[in-house]
């Protein structure tokens, strides 16, 4: 068995909400979907300023030398 990392780069999800609920169920998953997305964001940045950080010498960020 393989321990591979699996990437999903775009995923669709319809939910059927029946009754007074779909109000509160937006709410909820706005909350959570936004509250993954900054953190998501946050864990690029942090990745992204490391990566900067282990710069030496005359090398610039991003040239990949």
């Amino acid at each position: 068995m393989s321990n591979g990392t699996v990437h999903i780069r775009l995923l669709e999800v319809h939910f059927d909400v029946v009754g007074d609920d779909e109000e509160r169920f937006v709410k909820l998953f706005e909350k959570y979907v936004n509250g993954w997305s900054r953190e998501q964001n946050a864990r690029r940045d942090r990745a992204t300023q490391l990566d900067a950080d282990r710069v030496v010498g005359d090398r610039r960020y991003g040239d990949g030398q």
